[in-house]
């Protein structure tokens, strides 16, 4: 199940956030995708966008993001620029504004309803969440056009359910054109193919000790076998059976200051550990706090503080999205403009 970040203003003594989430990470892949919006391009973004930018994107020029066919067909784009011009564009923007648009945005663009008389917007077949179903980690091949999960739940059997673009399993003649191999830690590979049934491809494995790094490999692509590391810090867990905290935020700015040194603690595990698919969970909690921060009368009589409240929800951004998609060099970037961010908001709160 994917998380879904709540950030409307809240009570600063109440939880903002239950994450229902998978704990995983993929490693040697593109990650899973980690964000599921809450929010709506009409009901949310758009009234964003007419307060704070039409004055640089008026309503009538072609390429406008308040034209809702315009909003989805650069989203992407839209989150590196409002990340990579931070220092322009999130000063137009609130905090709390900056992370609804970046939720929206990096969690699939919802529509939400449009005023009556709006012309209808063809979309495209919606793109799945990569988050997994059945507690495993995921990884993408064929150019992301297909969504591979890996299940080890048990000694001595390994199982990888694949879907298509929009997460529905594949039919068992496209399955079984996918058969590949498992190799566990030790190098020992043994092969894949669709069970009965026809629901996952199955190995059968040897024993092995948890943590393990598995490599699957799919083939029958003509540019080749696509390979996907994979790396279990224990067996896989039904995401049902899970239970991962709300967001826990204090009474007071300070408080929540050093609760946010707290997930950095757990940030820099992660990536000592090149965990770099589990960030979203910590740096969504970074994310949560900021928000209450944000809300905080301590930080708003306080225009410095306010500029360091910002300055840290843009680089949690960064974080989280870059550990979904990047590799260690564009990971350990971010963590350093994050460090610094999270220290001048403890400065500022101390």
């Amino acid at each position: 199940m994917p998380v879904t970040s709540l950030i409307r203003p809240v009570p600063l003594t109440a939880a903002i956030l239950a994450i229902a989430a998978v704990f995983f990470s993929a490693a040697a892949t593109r990650a899973h995708k980690t964000v599921m919006s809450p929010f709506t391009y009409y009901q949310d973004v758009r009234p964003i966008f007419e307060r704070q930018c039409v004055r640089c994107h008026q309503a009538d020029a072609p390429a406008s993001p308040l034209r809702f066919a315009n909003a989805i067909a650069s989203t992407g784009r839209f989150e590196t620029a409002l990340l990579a011009h931070a220092a322009s564009h999130s000063r137009e923007l609130t905090t709390i504004e900056f992370d609804t648009v970046m939720t929206w945005a990096a969690g699939g663009a919802p529509e939400g309803t449009p005023p009556a008389g709006t012309p209808a917007t063809l979309r495209a077949r919606p793109h799945a969440i990569h988050a997994g179903t059945h507690g495993g980690l995921m990884g993408t091949i064929r150019g992301d056009t297909l969504h591979v999960e890996g299940v080890w739940s048990e000694q001595r059997r390994f199982r990888v359910y694949v879907t298509d673009v929009a997460g529905e399993p594949l039919p068992l003649a496209r399955l079984q054109q996918l058969a590949g191999q498992v190799s566990d830690p030790a190098g020992a590979a043994s092969p894949l193919a669709a069970a009965a049934g026809g629901e996952y491809l199955e190995a059968r494995i040897g024993t092995v000790t948890a943590p393990a790094q598995f490599s699957v490999v799919i083939k029958g692509s003509q540019r080749g076998d696509d390979v996907i590391g994979m790396n279990f810090p224990s067996y896989s867990v039904p995401p049902q059976d899970l239970l991962i905290p709300a967001t826990r935020v204090p009474s007071t700015a300070a408080e929540i200051a050093a609760s946010i040194l707290e997930q950095h603690t757990a940030v820099k595990e992660l990536i000592r550990g090149g965990q770099y698919g589990q960030l979203y969970l910590p740096t969504t909690h970074v994310r949560n706090l900021v928000l209450a921060l944000s809300s905080s009368p301590e930080t708003s009589r306080s225009v410095s503080r306010v500029a360091v409240v910002r300055q840290l929800m843009v680089a949690t951004w960064l974080l989280h999205l870059d550990g979904d998609n990047n590799g260690p060099f564009e990971v350990r970037r971010a963590a350093t403009r994050f460090d610094d961010a999270v220290v001048a908001v403890l400065a500022a709160f101390r």
